[in-house]
Order: structure tokens, then C-alpha cells, then sequence
């Protein structure tokens, strides 16, 4: 399609200008928060308020489990924002969006490298919607991908202490420190302002082939309050009902671990069936089902073609990771590898772990580090898109 050029409108640049600054003490600022979960007050998750309305930094949606991707095309400058039904592109060159079947105008705002999208639009695209909660501590912009449980007075209670928390630690990061005073004569020498540098975000995962270690891992999650993604395989499923309850019920996602053998990977007809089976038992154990599927060892040799169309056809998702960290090794080591990996990726990563004594002891170390750089931990939700070693979304 041809897309016309339009000029800007000097009122839109004039926006740009407000965000040049971050809100001062005495401002009022936004919290965001994607259905279940809040976020620090932190640039790249904070929404602003502009005389247009509502714009969202891109990462708020993109860092959640909204089950919306949003990708960015350096050659083509296109900000493309999707889910498994539409696809929506912003061209930030010429300040409109496309579809397949017709040109909008929307626009979005890329500042300091960050780019926000108009809420307004997004809403009414993805046909979601969103609420804006006044509390003593800022404004909270509360979108909704799904029916959500709890009302927003109820969210707003659950996260009562992180919301001073969260406020606090705005304050002091964007309060200016007093100078020291310097002897007469003596011109100060300025001090760098240190990096400022993306806290981790993490979606940490579990193969679970046997339950032994599960209650003691679970309550090293607890004792964090972290939320984490565990995947099953039918045998251990028969092991742990009490177990798999826990799971479920203290709001860990739950997912299928396909065995790397036979009768999984006789046929993909095969594996329909055990992935069925499996699910029947999981359903009689917690009335919950899963479509979040993985593979021992990972798909990348025997789920071909047909495997992945198979699953994909009956509604289930294949999920690999981008970390991994076996726990052969002591639990110094294992949990220096962790922390080393992570700080590779420098941003979001999907932590593939074992369960294992190892493992427990392991994440007893490398937990209060994460915490100490204000890592943020989300269970997979099976809204979001997959993350696998083919780039297979479905």
C-alpha cells in the first residue's frame, strides 16, 4: 500500500518536549501495571499524560504477559505491535500506522530511546482495555488483556507496601543530592553520574522429572516472592498432587515437560495423546489445564515440521529458553553461572533450570544478588508469545 507523507503538527512536537524530564517530587506520576502485576516507577514501564492523552512506553506491554509482542525494524524504522490475531505497524518516519487493510493515525513518541504508544489506540486495536486508579502515591494505568479477578481496590490494597516502597525509590533517584561544601578557592570537580542500567527481567523455569526437591524449592521462591513457571512430566505429575496443588494455588504457572522417547515422540498423533492424558490428570489433581508445552532436552532436533503443526493445531505452545544452567556442577558453581548468564543478556531472559537439591542450593545464593539489582521476575502466562529455538509464535 502506498502511504502518504504528512507533515507534523508543531503541537506534536511540542509534546515531545514533556518528556525530556522526568516528574519531579511534586509531579504527579504513573505506575503501569498489565492486568495481575505492577511495576516499579521506573522510565521504561511509566506511562505519560499528554494534552493527546495516554502514551505507554513499548517494554510496559512487551514485559508482561499481555500476550502482545512489539518488535522494532532499525532499517525500515517500523514499530510493529502484535498478537496471535493482529498485527499493527508504526512507521515513526512518517507518524502513522498500518494494517493489512488500512492507514491510521496514530502515531508514536520515541524519547531517550524509549517509544511510547498512544493507550488509546492499542486499546481500541487489540480490543483491551484499561483503568486509571488514583492512590496516595501516583496514578496507577491498569491494563486489561483478560478478565481480570480482583478489582482495582483490591489490587491497589495488595500492593499497598510496594507502592511505598516503589514511590520512595523514585524519590531518591530523582531527588538531586546536596552539594558538599568545598574550602573557599577550591572549585568542585564533578562526579560522574554512574550508568543507569536495566534491572533484569526474568521468566525462570522448571523441569520437573521428579518432585523430591519441589517443597523445598517452593519455599525458596516464597520466601522471595517470586513467581515461576514449573513443567511436568506425566510421571511426576503422578508423584504430587500435594505438589502440583502448591503450584497451582500459590500462582505459579503449570506446564507439560514432553519425555525425549517413545510413546511422545512416536508420532505426533502420539504425542497428542500423552500430552492429553497428561492434562486429564492434571485437571483431576487442580481442575486446571495447560497448553505451555516443552520438550527434555529442547525442541530444536525431533520436533519437526509436523510435531509443531500438531501442537500448534490443537492449541498448545511450544516453549524452549534463552538461558540455561544444568546442575551438574556444585551449587557455587551453578549459581555463578546463573548470575554470569544473566548479566550477558542484559535484559529479558527465559531461565530453563532443573529440580534438584543442587539447584535449591544454588538459587539460595544467586537469589539475593538478583534482588540486590532489582531483578523482576514473571511466570509465563499462556496468553504470551512462545519463545522456542524455531521463532514458531503460534
Amino acid at each position: 500500500m502506498r502511504i502518504k507523507h504528512i507533515s507534523i503538527p508543531l503541537a506534536f512536537i511540542l509534546l515531545l518536549s514533556l518528556l525530556t524530564k522526568p516528574a519531579s517530587a511534586a509531579d504527579v506520576y504513573y505506575y503501569g501495571a498489565v492486568n495481575y502485576w505492577l511495576n516499579p516507577a521506573w522510565e521504561w514501564y511509566m506511562p505519560v499524560q499528554l494534552s493527546s492523552g495516554i502514551y505507554i512506553p513499548s517494554q510496559l506491554l512487551d514485559d508482561s504477559d499481555a500476550g502482545i509482542t512489539v518488535t522494532y525494524n532499525k532499517t525500515q524504522r517500523y514499530l510493529t505491535v502484535y498478537n496471535t490475531e493482529r498485527s499493527l505497524h508504526f512507521n515513526l518516519d512518517l507518524f502513522v500506522a498500518f494494517d493489512s487493510y488500512r492507514q491510521y493515525d496514530y502515531a508514536v513518541i520515541e524519547n531517550n530511546g524509549i517509544f511510547y504508544l498512544p493507550l488509546d489506540a492499542i486499546c481500541s486495536y487489540f480490543d483491551i482495555s484499561y483503568t486509571r486508579i488514583a492512590t496516595a502515591y501516583g496514578t496507577i494505568i491498569r491494563i486489561k488483556t483478560a478478565p481480570v479477578l480482583s478489582s482495582d481496590a483490591d489490587f491497589v490494597t495488595g500492593y499497598s507496601n510496594k507502592l511505598a516502597q516503589y514511590s520512595k525509590d523514585y524519590e531518591r533517584l530523582h531527588t538531586p543530592p546536596s552539594p558538599a561544601p568545598q574550602p573557599s578557592g577550591v572549585t568542585a570537580t564533578p562526579t560522574p553520574s554512574p550508568k543507569v542500567t536495566q534491572p533484569p527481567i526474568l521468566y525462570v523455569s522448571f523441569d520437573v522429572t521428579s518432585a523430591a526437591a519441589m517443597p523445598a524449592l517452593l519455599d525458596v521462591l516464597d520466601s522471595h516472592g517470586i513467581l515461576a513457571t514449573f513443567f511436568f512430566t506425566e510421571q511426576a505429575l503422578k508423584e504430587s498432587n500435594d505438589v502440583v496443588r502448591r503450584v497451582i494455588g500459590t500462582g505459579h504457572s503449570i506446564g507439560i515437560l514432553g519425555a525425549d522417547e517413545e510413546p511422545f515422540f512416536e508420532s505426533p498423533d502420539a504425542m497428542l495423546q500423552v500430552l492429553q492424558e497428561t492434562n486429564e490428570r492434571l485437571r483431576k489433581a487442580t481442575l486446571a489445564q495447560s497448553r505451555l508445552v516443552r520438550v527434555q532436552g529442547g525442541s530444536k532436533t525431533k520436533m519437526t515440521p509436523a510435531y509443531r503443526d500438531a501442537l500448534a493445531g490443537h492449541g498448545y505452545r511450544l516453549w524452549d529458553w534463552t538461558i540455561s544452567v544444568a546442575d551438574t556442577a556444585s551449587s557455587f558453581s551453578v549459581a555463578d553461572s546463573l548470575l554470569e548468564k544473566i548479566e550477558k543478556a542484559n535484559g529479558t531472559s527465559f531461565v530453563r533450570l532443573s529440580v534438584s537439591d543442587t539447584t535449591v542450593s544454588a538459587l539460595r545464593k544467586a537469589l539475593p544478588k538478583l534482588a540486590e539489582q532489582q531483578a523482576v521476575f514473571h511466570p509465563i502466562a499462556e496468553s504470551q508469545m512462545p519463545v522456542n529455538f524455531h521463532a514458531d509464535v503460534r
